[in-house]
């Protein structure tokens, strides 16, 4: 295929109750929507991808780890800068004082808006006991969003993002893809289809 997809992986701390009103603000901020700062950057702005996303996921259970995830899907000749690209927002995180009060508008309609009815009130006390919380998180979200400012994200970007190792999955046709380009992420280990698909 002409589309090149790379995939950024690495893993933070055990999860942390304490960031999920900034984890919510964060990623709606950073590279949840259309509207966030890689897709804005990446897709629009230096149109460097078909698709684009970055996320810091928090676990369903307490005791798993959070995870860093960010995505982009390119076409094969604009893989180095793509890669560059992303890089360079997952190294420092641009401030855009509309970004943030778009956000924390649309995050706070969200949850003012949302009703957990039916089962849904079951499954979300299991999710709720699942991450050893003892009340529904969206309210302290809730509470929280409104004091959280740029600089919060930013310290928290630096805290858990940049400058911290990551696993890049790439997937594209070999022909396309130099040797040279990709040994300057690191170690380059090349998986066959039999190992991927176990036939």
């Amino acid at each position: 295929m002409k589309q090149t997809e790379i995939f950024w992986v690495r893993t933070a701390g055990l999860f942390d109750r304490q960031l999920m009103p900034t984890v919510a603000f964060y990623n709606g901020y950073f590279g949840g929507g259309i509207g966030s700062i890689v897709f804005q950057t990446l897709r629009e702005s230096k149109a460097l991808a078909y698709s684009t996303y970055a996320y810091y996921k928090q676990p369903q259970k307490k005791e798993n780890h959070e995870i860093v995830e960010a995505y982009i899907g390119t076409q094969s000749d604009k893989f180095k800068d793509a890669v560059s690209g992303m890089n360079e927002l997952l190294t420092d995180l641009p401030e855009s004082k509309i970004g943030v009060e778009s956000v924390r508008e649309n995050l706070l309609k969200s949850l003012a808006s949302e009703r957990i009815t039916g089962a849904g009130v079951l499954l979300s006390y299991l999710e709720a006991q699942r991450r050893g919380l003892l009340a529904d998180p969206r309210r302290a979200i809730f509470e929280a969003i409104p004091k959280l400012t740029y600089n919060d994200l930013k310290a928290f970007h630096v805290n858990k993002i940049s400058h911290k190792p990551f696993t890049y999955c790439i997937i594209g046709d070999e022909k396309d893809l130099k040797d040279s380009n990709l040994s300057s992420f690191g170690d380059i280990k090349k998986v066959s289809l039999s190992e991927i698909f176990g036939y």
